[in-house]
This record gives structure tokens, C-alpha cells and sequence, in this order.
């Protein structure tokens, strides 16, 4: 029974993480098909992560490797973070124009996750042919096996990011509707921009490491609740209420993988979020296309 109330609670706060850095980086970059996994975040991820585990294969240390893989992952995060608060500003006309490309980072970010997922199998087949370990459940995340104290981990993040992300509610709320009115009202957006995005590379960082790959589900629970109309158009609530929703949703998900196997096999909640995910995805997609169809025969 405490294994159980465990899970719930680590499930928690990793759907609502996922979930907040999902609402961070659409309400920023005003593109609701932006996420950690179209943006190539989780395969990113996962490559740091193989690339720690490949390097300590035959040199194994008493540190766990989710946590050596983390600390470089977050280190990494913040040193793009200050590189690009460093570099000259642009101006506005080359800032717009750049964030107006995201689809075009979109479509880059989903051709890395199909070109890492390709890496992995291959190492897996390697590592497995030669008697290695391997960390297989790494692209399909679960909580079967969660490290001693990890649920602190999390509660201690989700502390931060979540009321970090509250007090930069009202400044995204406004560039979420018009960048130029963020401008306007004297809103560092390129600043707000860049930290939401490095906040999300930091929670997808801290999940993937810990338990894997849970593939949109950052975008899988924004578009969900928007459904609700106390949320879809207020990013002030979106980022205080979506998250805690998110957060018992996946917790009950992943409840319901633990107690109904597959022929005496768990099946990882992960690997429910990648089929859900990208079937939800392609409705994104189509709609977004019947739009632009619509708008053109106007």
C-alpha cells in the first residue's frame, strides 16, 4: 500500500510539471503544437542521458547515473540561459520574425526525435548483444523504479517552477494575446521567452532523468483543460489551476496501468502518453490545417 501512495505522489508532481512546462512554452511562443517533445526537449534529454550511461559503463560509480545525468542536464540549461541573456538583443522586427519560425523549429524538433529514437534502439541492440546494461525504460518513462527520496526531489521543484511560473503569470498572460502589447507595456519578452523555455528544458530534464521519456504530455493536458472556459482564455489560470489537474489526472493514469497488467506485464504509463499523444497530436494538426483551409476560401 505505500508503494502505492508513493506513485501517486510522484506521479503528481511529474504530470504537473510536464503540464506547467507545456502552458510555459505555447503561452510564450503563442504556437499551441510547442512542447518538449515537438521542440526535441525529451530526445535531447535522452541523449545526455546515454551519453552519461555510455561513458560509466565500464567505470561504474556509487553516484546513480540519473543523478549525474541530471546535474549536467541542468548545468547545461543554465549556461544556454545566461549565453542568451548575454548575446545582444535584437530588434524587434528580427525578434517577431524569428519566434514566427517556431513551426519551422517544430518540424526540426520532430525529426530529432525520430533520429535519437533510431540512436537508441541501435545502442540497445548493441549493449544488449555484448551482455550490457542498458536502460530500456528510458523512451517509455514509468515510476516502477523511483530512487530513495525522490518524491522531495520533485516537491521541492514543483515548489519552484510552480510559483516562479505564477508570479510571471500576468507578464505571459499578456504576451500570450500580443507580443507587440508586451513590448508595449515594458515587458522584457525575449527575457520572459528564454526563461520559460529554459525553465521546461529543467523540468523535462529533472523527469526524464529520474523516469523516463512521457512523451506530449505537455501538450496533451494544456489542450485539455482549454476546453474548460475558466481556462481557455486566461493564462492566469491555465498555469495556477491546469498543473494541480494535470498532476491527479496522470496520477490516476498511472494507478490504473499499475492495477490492470498485461499478461502479468505493467504497462508503462509512458508508453500510454506516446499513443495518446501522438494520436492527439495529428487532431491538433488537422484542425490547425482546416483553419488555414477555411481562411483561404474566405
Amino acid at each position: 500500500m505505500e508503494e502505492i501512495y508513493l506513485r501517486f505522489i510522484v506521479a503528481f508532481f511529474v504530470g504537473a510539471l510536464l503540464s506547467l512546462s507545456g502552458s510555459l512554452i505555447q503561452l510564450t511562443s503563442q504556437n499551441d503544437l510547442a512542447g518538449s517533445s515537438t521542440l526535441g526537449i525529451d530526445a535531447l534529454c535522452v541523449l545526455g542521458i546515454l551519453s552519461v550511461h555510455s561513458f560509466f559503463i565500464f567505470n561504474p560509480l556509487a553516484i546513480p547515473q540519473e543523478i549525474i545525468s541530471l546535474t549536467l542536464l541542468i548545468l547545461v540549461s543554465l549556461a544556454l540561459f545566461f549565453v542568451a541573456m548575454k548575446k545582444n538583443r535584437t530588434d524587434f522586427e528580427n525578434h517577431n520574425k524569428y519566434f514566427s519560425q517556431i513551426g519551422f523549429f517544430i518540424f526540426v524538433g520532430l525529426c530529432f526525435n525520430l533520429f535519437i529514437g533510431t540512436i537508441f534502439y541501435f545502442l540497445e541492440f548493441i549493449f544488449t548483444t555484448h551482455g550490457w546494461v542498458f536502460p530500456s525504460q528510458l523512451w517509455f518513462g514509468n515510476f516502477r523504479f523511483i530512487l530513495p527520496h525522490t518524491e522531495y526531489l520533485l516537491f521541492i521543484a514543483f515548489l519552484i517552477f510552480y510559483f516562479y511560473a505564477i508570479k510571471l503569470a500576468r507578464e505571459i498572460k499578456i504576451i500570450s494575446f500580443s507580443k507587440d502589447l508586451g513590448y508595449g507595456l515594458g515587458i522584457d519578452v525575449k527575457k520572459l521567452e528564454v526563461t520559460s523555455l529554459i525553465m521546461a528544458i529543467i523540468i523535462t530534464a529533472t523527469v526524464t532523468s529520474l523516469f523516463g521519456v512521457f512523451a506530449f504530455v505537455g501538450i496533451i493536458f494544456p489542450h485539455f483543460w482549454r476546453n474548460f472556459s475558466f481556462i481557455k482564455y486566461n493564462a492566469l489560470n491555465e498555469i495556477r489551476w491546469s498543473p494541480l489537474f494535470s498532476g491527479i489526472l496522470f496520477s490516476f493514469a498511472d494507478i490504473i496501468c499499475y492495477h490492470f497488467p498485461v499478461s502479468g506485464s505493467e504497462i508503462p504509463v509512458g508508453m500510454l502518453t506516446s499513443v495518446l499523444g501522438s494520436f492527439s497530436l495529428m487532431i491538433l494538426l488537422f484542425k490547425r490545417e482546416s483553419k488555414k483551409l477555411k481562411k483561404s476560401l474566405l
